[in-house]
C-alpha cells in the first residue's frame, strides 16, 4: 500500500510538472512583453514578475544613485527622474554604501571588477547581452553597459551548483533569440534553484525561455519599477540601493 501511494504521488507530480500552464506574454509595445508567474515558495504561493525586451528597440544601461546626487535612491525614484520604463534593483553593495563589482554605464566605467570567484558580469557589446564570468569578460573592448553580480543561475543551458537559501530574488537573463528577460519575485521567500529552474524552462512549461541567467542583488533590495504606456507596476523594497538595471525606449 506504501508503495502504491507513493507512487500515485509521484504520478501525480509528475502530471502536473508536465502540464504546467504555458507563460503568455502580454505585449505592453512593440518589442517589450509582460508576465506574471505563479511559484511556490518557502512562505506560500508568490508571483514572478517578468520583462522580455528586445535590445534591438529599447536601451539597457545602469544607473547610478550618486547621478542623482542621492547615495542611495529606490527604483521608482530612478525611474520617475530619468523617465526610464522599467527599472530593477542592479548588483550588490557594502556597508558604506557603495557600488561592489563592475558597473558600465553608457559606455564608461563607473565602478571597477570586483575579485569574488563566483561573480560574474551580465553585459551588452554591439547591441548584444551576454554574460560572463571575469576571465571571459572582454575588457577593453567597446561595452555598452555592465552590472557585475551573482551567483550565475543558468551557464548554457545547465543550472550550476548553487548555495541554497530562501529570499526574495531579481535576476536578468538571456533569451534563445537573444532578447532580454528581467525577473523579480513578490511575496514570497524563493530559493535560489527554483529561480534558475524558472528561467531554464521554455515558455510552453511555464518558464522564461533562458539558457543563460545571473541572480541580481536580492533580499531587501529586491525592487521594481514599471510604467510603459497604461501599464504599471510598482514593488518597492526594503531598502534603496545605490544602482539599478534601467529599460529606456530607443
Amino acid at each position: 500500500m506504501r508503495k502504491t501511494a507513493l507512487f500515485i504521488l509521484l504520478a501525480w507530480g509528475w502530471a502536473r510538472a508536465a502540464h504546467a500552464a504555458p507563460t503568455t506574454w502580454r505585449q505592453l509595445a512593440p518589442g517589450l512583453g509582460y508576465a506574471k508567474i505563479s511559484i511556490s515558495a518557502i512562505n506560500g504561493g508568490g508571483a514572478l514578475h517578468a520583462f522580455r525586451i528586445d535590445p534591438a528597440r529599447y536601451r539597457i544601461d545602469t544607473l547610478l544613485a550618486r547621478d542623482a546626487g542621492m547615495t542611495t535612491a529606490t527604483a521608482r525614484a530612478l525611474a520617475e527622474r530619468t523617465r526610464a520604463w522599467i527599472v530593477v534593483n542592479g548588483g550588490f553593495f557594502g556597508e558604506d554604501l557603495k557600488p561592489l563589482g563592475l558597473r558600465i554605464q553608457g559606455g564608461r566605467e563607473r565602478n571597477p571588477m570586483r575579485a569574488v570567484s563566483w561573480w560574474s558580469i551580465f553585459y551588452i557589446h554591439n547591441g548584444r547581452p551576454a554574460i560572463a564570468t571575469r576571465g571571459d569578460f572582454p575588457a577593453g573592448q567597446e561595452i555598452q553597459m555592465a552590472v557585475q553580480s551573482g551567483p550565475r543561475l543558468v551557464v548554457s543551458g545547465a543550472i550550476p551548483a548553487l548555495k541554497p537559501g530562501p529570499s526574495l530574488r531579481s535576476a536578468i537573463g538571456i533569451t534563445h533569440e537573444g532578447e532580454i528577460v528581467l525577473a523579480v519575485t513578490e511575496g514570497a521567500l524563493v530559493e535560489t534553484r527554483t529561480l534558475a529552474e524558472l528561467f531554464r524552462k521554455s515558455t510552453a512549461a511555464g518558464g522564461l525561455n533562458c539558457p543563460n541567467a545571473i541572480n541580481l542583488d536580492g533580499g531587501g533590495s529586491t525592487q521594481l519599477y514599471a510604467k510603459v504606456r497604461d501599464f504599471r507596476l510598482d514593488l518597492p523594497g526594503i531598502t534603496p540601493v545605490t544602482d539599478v538595471v534601467a529599460v529606456f525606449p530607443r
